[in-house]
């Protein structure tokens, strides 16, 4: 493109505007970049080719000049002569810097009783035009008492006439390069910027808009207390003195600066919330927006006028330095950052206390104001895990909200199961339009108060059941909508109430298909109940129904496939249920493929099912499947694949790899919380993180987390629960080790004659709490009781087979234990031989392993026998490297080595 001599003053409007285009897509390419890309054009107008080879060469000229925000002389700051002089009862002592328009020193009490130190800010000589930006930022400080903003203690005039200001000496760093040195995790971060919340929200209420909230105008303590300093270019909001502020307008600092500042537009309180947007997003993801490290400053000013900033979250997920992981900031914070850095004022926080409020919701995980934008939002933050029931109701409950409704749903099954495509066109139209009436109503009858997503469910579930009675077709196929929803929220007790209801109810004219289905889905809900006898009713009942369909309902049959395999694996039948769930997965891998999520989650039921089979090579095969699904699906970093992480480290415990399974619980469980927050998946996590604990010497530790564990437990499975019920196993057993026998004894009987009641005599939590009373009465000396409970369950165990073998080694060293503590070593010796020879079938464990020939090598060593002290130091060397030298099982072993008349 040949240049020309056209000036920009001859150029037409449409000309200028193609020079702005052009300019703009060329300045957003890395420097070494630009004029190579120009080059390749061809086409344009030769005035307008011209005039942007022009402005390219005076951008590539000014680069150096431009490239980052002006900085001090590279010259260290020198002695001033002010340094020693006395200013009103204050010495200076030494010079911190220079600003805008003053210079700081550091300073002391000259008289008086007491020493005090201050800073004190003092005008250049030079700068005696901004003497009134000085005076009214005195004024301003004279103004607020505020414990985060640096305090006004005095004032004056030195002899050459220069105003000055004594203030609070803060000493501390930039709240950015406090987060870097801290390695401030993201709570610290928000508790910090809350603080600065707090200041400028006493400010704004002051009438004091701060209008240079940067990094290095936040300083943060040693103990971890932010201050606010430099209201240099403040701007008061009271008519009454606008005029101090009319020429304090232009000076900024330009990369910090909110659009308005930019463009001359008034000044609100707006303007320090998009200031505090830019410090959050830098304290979250330690860069800026827009200027990078090679980002000339007019390029990034040029692209806050008119771009978004980006999310705080990509920016993260693209910096390997990134402090923080972007999953931790994806969602709430990027919205929240969003919110605050609109470019209309308008569009931003109102106040800086709705900001603050928006943060505070965020860290607890409640829905944020940031984020109502999207009417369904407060439904899909507290959706927990995605199974295909919840995604398909997630489809549903987010299309209502932009009015594609519930044909999204049968799209998604017409897709899998073609005959769907049969179905009534006008029926899905009605079942749409009345689910969203049903929701529209709920949302009214809220009233001023905000609508969540249960209440809205809820609402919604009272009303279909007392108003479509007269349309049984349409009720059931909203019926079993709903209880989607309830299930996505992991309200078991909403969900079952609705389809009881509905099943009660239901007249002759029902959908027969939508009974079958609510059936089989309340079915699954008494499995979580832990009511198996009448799951498996349910579970028969629908299967009848599809059996003699002339329809095939794939599937249908498939979810009831994965049900019946959880119902034969609470049921004890642990071959039936394998084969269930491989019957399941083959026919999920012809329907859907191998790489599907639906795969996923039977692989891992499956695994689940091998380990309590104690089957634990399949079932890390079968993990590790799950996770190849999953990172083929690029899942692998979602909530589904974290529940894989956590029940891997559950198998890691079961292994006896107690280091191994407390990283894998820990992390799965921030993880998951992060992404989803608290759900029956945490619950489970947490409690064999607590038990690792438990096990690991750290009893008190371990019921704190036990505790939370069981209120999410009974929150999001019910009391009754298997999950809820073996936390509450682990809970007595953590009571026992910290020596509450009457808390213990309370737990575990409350929870053995829960157990018998609901599951019966031979389910392994009946017998592992019948297990823990007899070690109970052991630690309680009641001896003779222990062994009427051990007697009968090694019998039951003996017979249930290998599946036992871990139960019954347990059951046989607290047997030989009872013995030991009576000084019976010959009574001890042959259950403690047993309980040896079952733990060495799974030689792997470890620590238990270790702990049983303990106990054994303190019967052979009581009754003289020299193989007892070589068990001994094995057991000890042994239990000293998985459990330490201070636990009190290594020191039991090191002192019955010790005491042992063979050892001597």
């Amino acid at each position: 493109m040949p240049p020309s001599d056209t000036p920009t003053a001859q150029l037409s409007p449409r000309q200028k505007q193609r020079v702005a285009a052009l300019l703009d897509e060329l300045l957003d390419l890395p420097e070494a970049q630009r004029f190579e890309h120009w080059r390749r054009r061809s086409g344009e107008d030769a005035a307008v080719a011209a005039e942007v080879e022009s402005l390219l060469r005076a951008v590539q000229a000014s680069e150096a000049f431009l490239r980052a925000p002006a900085r001090p002389a590279a010259d260290p700051i020198a002695p001033d002569a002010d340094v020693g002089v006395e200013l009103e009862g204050w010495r200076i002592t030494r010079l911190i810097g220079r600003g805008g328009m003053g210079e700081v020193y550091e300073a002391t009490r000259a008289r008086g009783d007491f020493d005090q130190r201050v800073a004190i800010k003092l005008l250049q000589p030079e700068s005696a035009l901004q003497m009134q930006r000085f005076q009214s930022e005195r004024q301003i400080l004279a103004t607020l008492e505020h414990a985060g903003i640096a305090r006004l203690y005095d004032g004056g005039i030195t002899r050459d006439g220069r105003p000055f200001m004594v203030m609070e000496f803060v000493e501390g760093r930039s709240i950015t390069e406090y987060c870097a040195i801290t390695k401030a995790t993201l709570d610290e971060r928000l508790r910090l910027f809350l603080q600065v919340c707090d200041a400028v929200a006493y400010a704004h209420r002051n009438l004091v808009v701060h209008r240079d909230l940067k990094p290095s105008n936040i300083l943060v303590t040693g103990d971890g207390r932010v201050k606010l300093l430099d209201f240099g270019i403040a701007k008061l909001l009271d008519a009454q003195r606008a005029q101090l502020t009319q020429a304090a307008a232009a000076p900024m600092t330009p990369i910090c600066a909110a659009p308005e500042q930019l463009t001359g537009d008034p000044i609100t309180t707006a303007t320090d919330v998009y200031a505090l947007g830019l410090l959050l997003f830098e304290m979250l993801t330690g860069s800026h927006p827009w200027l990078g490290s090679g980002t000339p400053v007019l390029q990034a000013m040029r692209t806050i006028l008119q771009r978004p900033a980006p999310m705080a979250s990509r920016v993260a997920e693209t910096d390997a330095n990134a402090p923080l992981s972007a999953k931790l900031i994806r969602g709430d914070l990027d919205a929240i950052i969003a919110k605050a850095l609109r470019a209309e004022p308008a569009h931003r926080y109102a106040t800086v206390e709705s900001l603050k409020l928006d943060v505070e919701r965020a860290r607890r995980g409640e829905a944020v104001e940031a984020r109502e934008g999207a009417r369904w939002y407060v439904m899909v933050r507290t959706l927990r895990r995605f199974r295909w029931a919840a995604a398909a109701a997630v489809a549903i409950f987010l299309s209502l909200g932009v009015g594609l409704g519930l044909a999204a749903w049968q799209a998604h099954r017409a897709a899998i199961e073609r005959d769907a495509a049969r179905r009534d066109a006008a029926r899905e139209e009605a079942v749409r339009y009345n689910l969203t009436q049903l929701f529209r109503t709920a949302i009214t009858d809220q009233g001023a108060q905000s609508a969540t997503a249960k209440t809205m469910i809820d609402t919604s579930a009272k009303r279909v059941l007392r108003e479509y009675q007269d349309k049984p077709q349409l009720a059931g196929q909203i019926v079993l909508t709903l209880a989607d929803l309830y299930g996505a929220l992991e309200d078991v007790t909403g969900a079952g109430a609705l389809l009881e209801a509905f099943l009660a109810e239901a007249n002759p004219a029902a959908d027969p298909a939508a009974l079958a289905d609510a059936r089989q889905k309340l079915a699954a809900i008494e499995l979580l109940r832990g009511h198996t006898d009448r799951a498996g009713t349910l579970l028969d009942q629908a299967e009848g129904f599809w059996a003699h369909s002339p329809r095939p309902y794939s599937e249908e049959r498939l979810e009831g496939l994965g049900i019946r395999a959880r119902w034969q694996r609470l049921r004890g039948d642990l071959s039936g249920a394998v084969e269930s769930n491989r019957e399941a997965i083959a026919q999920r891998i012809a329907l859907s493929g191998h790489d599907h999520r639906e795969t996923a989650i039977l692989f891992n039921s499956l695994a689940i099912t091998l380990s309590a089979a104690n089957r634990l090579d399949e079932a890390l095969a079968a993990y590790h499947e799950t996770n190849a699904i999953y990172r083929a699906l690029g899942l692998g970093d979602g909530i589904d694949a974290q529940i894989i992480v956590a029940n891997m480290g559950t198998l890691e415990f079961r292994t006896g790899h107690l280091r191994e399974a407390e990283v894998l619980l820990r992390s799965a469980i921030e993880r998951e919380r992060a992404l989803a927050g608290d759900s029956a998946a945490v619950a489970a996590a947490m409690g064999y993180y607590g038990k690792v604990l438990l096990i690991t010497n750290r009893p008190a530790l371990a019921i704190d987390i036990l505790q939370q564990a069981s209120g999410l437990a009974i929150r999001y499975a019910g009391p009754g629960s298997p999950t809820a019920l073996q936390i509450q196993l682990f809970i007595g057993e953590a009571q026992l080790a910290s020596g509450d026998r009457r808390a213990a004894r309370a737990t575990l009987t409350a929870l053995h004659d829960s157990t018998l009641a609901q599951y019966g005599e031979t389910h392994p939590l009946a017998l592992r709490s019948q297990l823990a009373l007899s070690q109970l009465e052991v630690l309680s000396s009641d001896y003779q009781a222990a062994r009427q409970l051990l007697a009968p369950l090694i019998d039951k165990l003996k017979t249930m087979g290998a599946q036992a073998d871990a139960i019954r080694a347990q059951a046989l060293e607290t047997l030989g234990s009872s013995y030991l503590a009576e000084h019976r070593p010959k009574e001890a010796a042959a259950p403690l031989e047993e309980a040896v020879n079952l733990r060495l079938k799974a030689p792997e464990d470890v620590w238990e392993l270790a702990q049983a020939r303990e106990r054994w090598g303190e019967a052979l060593a009581g009754m003289g026998n020299a193989a007892g002290p070589e068990l001994l130091r094995t057991a000890a060397r042994d239990l000293e490297s998985q459990l330490g030298a201070s636990h009190p099982e290594t020191l039991r072993a090191t002192a019955a080595l010790a005491r042992s008349p063979v050892a001597r």
